[in-house]
């Protein structure tokens, strides 16, 4: 397991700088793939198919959040000792 904190248990600052830099690019990063297909959706199939094409993506969605939910959430934290 990768972790960015010390000996000491707190973390890096340059670390959670370069997290939340990350964080913010990947975020709009996203904006900008759900309006290109967005786009490519109402321009290929039309506007009836933009709710389908919606639930597709949402239900994939749904689909990763859980299968990473064990690993991303776990019911208990290792303590570093």
């Amino acid at each position: 397991m990768i972790t960015n904190a010390s000996p000491t248990g707190q973390l890096s600052t340059a670390r959670a700088d370069v997290a939340t830099a990350l964080q913010t690019t990947v975020y709009n990063v996203g904006i900008a793939a759900g309006s290109l297909a967005g786009g490519l959706v109402l321009d290929g199939a039309g506007p009836s198919a933009l709710p389908w094409v919606t639930l597709a993506f949402a239900a994939a969605a749904l689909g990763t959040v859980a299968a990473a939910r064990q690993d991303a959430f776990p019911a208990r934290r290792a303590r570093n000792s």
